[in-house]
C-alpha cells in the first residue's frame, strides 16, 4: 500500500466502496425500503436499486485507490513499484478504452484496475476536483434502469463522455511513459506474482510463479558462486 498505516489505508479504501455502492437516488431509496437490495424483475427491464454495483472495476477500485492516497498516509498512488508498473503498462500496446472498461484474464489481472483506475481518478480530480469525481457515483446511481450506460454520466458530470476522457488520459500518460528507462541485464526468471526475497548465510531464495494453475518454483542463488537454480516441485 506504500502507506504509514496499513489499517488506515484499508479503512479509507473500503469506506470509499461503502459510499460508492450505497449511493442511491431518493426514488431508489424508497424502493429499497420496501423490497431491500433485490434486483426487481420490472418488465421488460429489471430495476437495480444499487446500480453502482456493476459500474466498471476501473472506476470502483480506481476511485478507492485514489481516496486511500489523499489523506497524508501514503497509498498505492505513492508506490514507486506501482508507478513503474503503470508507466510500463502505458508503454505497451494493450491499454485502450475497451481494456479499461472490461476485466481481463491475463497479466497483471486485477491489479491493473486498481492502479490504472487509481491514476485515472487522479487525472479526473486534477481536472475537475475531488468532490466532482467522488460525486460521480451519486450521479451514476440515477441509472437504476440501465446501469451499464455510464458514459452519459461522464458527460453530465465532467462535460465529456467516457470515451473522450479515457483517450485523453492515455495520451497524457503515454507522453510521460516514453521517458521511463528499463534496467538492462540477463533475465533469470519470470513470475506472474511478486514474492519477497529471503536469505541465510549461504544463499538467497524466493518463489516465482512461472505458470498459472501450477505450484510456484523455488529459486536459489548461491551468494559466493552467484550460481542460480530453480528446483522442481518435488524437491521442496
Amino acid at each position: 500500500f506504500a502507506s504509514r498505516s496499513w489499517l488506515y489505508a484499508l479503512l479509507t479504501h473500503e469506506s470509499a466502496h461503502m459510499f460508492q455502492l450505497e449511493a442511491k437516488t431518493e426514488f431508489a431509496e424508497k424502493v429499497r425500503s420496501v423490497f431491500g437490495n433485490a434486483i426487481l424483475p420490472v418488465s421488460p427491464i429489471p430495476f437495480f436499486p444499487f446500480p453502482n454495483f456493476i459500474t466498471p472495476t476501473v472506476m470502483l477500485e480506481g476511485n478507492a485507490v485514489f481516496n486511500e492516497s489523499r489523506f497524508g498516509n501514503g497509498g498505492r498512488l505513492y508506490s514507486g513499484e506501482y508507478w513503474a508498473f503503470f508507466l510500463s503498462f502505458m508503454n505497451s500496446s494493450k491499454i485502450n478504452e475497451t481494456r479499461m472498461t472490461n476485466n481481463e484474464l491475463d497479466f497483471p489481472f486485477g491489479t491493473e484496475k486498481y492502479i490504472v483506475g487509481g491514476f485515472f481518478n487522479y487525472y479526473l480530480a486534477s481536472l475537475y476536483g475531488t468532490d466532482r469525481v467522488n460525486q460521480f457515483f451519486l450521479a451514476q446511481a440515477d441509472h437504476y434502469i440501465l446501469p451499464l450506460i455510464f458514459s452519459s454520466t461522464f458527460r453530465t458530470q465532467f462535460g465529456k463522455n467516457y470515451q473522450k476522457l479515457t483517450k485523453e488520459f492515455i495520451q497524457k500518460y503515454k507522453t510521460i511513459a516514453v521517458n521511463q528507462k528499463n534496467s538492462v541485464g540477463k533475465t533469470l526468471f519470470k513470475s506472474y506474482a511478486y514474492e519477497p526475497l529471503n536469505a541465510d548465510n549461504d544463499k538467497i531464495y524466493f518463489l516465482s510463479l512461472n505458470k498459472l494453475k501450477r505450484p510456484a518454483k523455488l529459486n536459489l542463488i548461491n551468494k559466493k558462486t552467484k550460481e542460480w537454480k530453480q528446483l522442481p516441485d518435488s524437491d521442496y
